[in-house]
């Protein structure tokens, strides 16, 4: 029998939004159940049930959201990060990214959306750029990690963390075992680089 996961204690983004830098935009981010900053543009990791925003009176929110499964990884790839982070610059508002948690998947994007901002030091690893600036137990699997490595080109020493509240087995998190309950990246047929305008509504 399985001995009983311990759960972490709640992260800090649960409750309020982390401030990741103010150059060359405002970065936050936190978990679904977090509060958007006022004004702030939301980059939405889309999971079930997708997250959703309302505006206030007069005030049109901007919301993207990128068909992203739990615990894996997006099919965009390298260009369509950099075009997106391009128009987010370009919005001349504050960026809020969550996912439902604002672990893996919000890791994940923080480390990517870092390298295109230029807020990750030249050589350093974002994988451990996040963990530092964000939340310890960020990008929880190996198949995340690769994505990042990918998508930035640049190395990762760091090691996957598992999910608040479970036990590790390395065919869980990005194995290719038999037992895997999460695809390799690498081995997932890719649908193919998504329509930018039909895909991103109203961006």
């Amino acid at each position: 029998m399985d001995p009983k996961p311990t759960p972490r204690a709640k992260c800090e983004h649960t409750r309020s939004p982390v401030l990741i830098t103010r150059r060359p935009l405002t970065l936050t981010a936190g978990s679904a159940s977090c509060p958007a900053p006022l004004r702030a543009a939301r980059l939405a990791l889309a999971g079930d049930p997708k997250p959703t925003i309302t505006g206030l009176p007069g005030f049109t929110p901007v919301v993207v959201k990128i068909d992203w499964p739990d615990m894996g990884t997006p099919a965009i790839d390298r260009a369509d990060w950099q075009w997106l982070v391009k128009r987010l610059k370009g919005l001349n508002r504050p960026l809020h990214i969550n996912c439902a948690m604002g672990h893996g998947r919000t890791g994940t994007c923080l480390a990517i959306v870092g390298h295109f901002l230029g807020v990750i030091p030249r050589g350093a690893d974002p994988v451990a750029w996040v963990r530092e600036v964000y939340c310890p137990d960020a990008v929880e699997t190996r198949g995340q990690i690769t994505y990042i490595e990918t998508v930035t080109g640049r190395s990762v020493l760091e090691v996957p963390r598992p999910p608040m509240g479970t036990n590790p087995t390395p065919s869980t998190y990005g194995g290719t075992g038999s037992g895997a309950r999460y695809p390799d990246p690498s081995k997932v047929e890719r649908m193919g680089t998504p329509n930018r305008d039909r895909d991103i509504r109203g961006f």
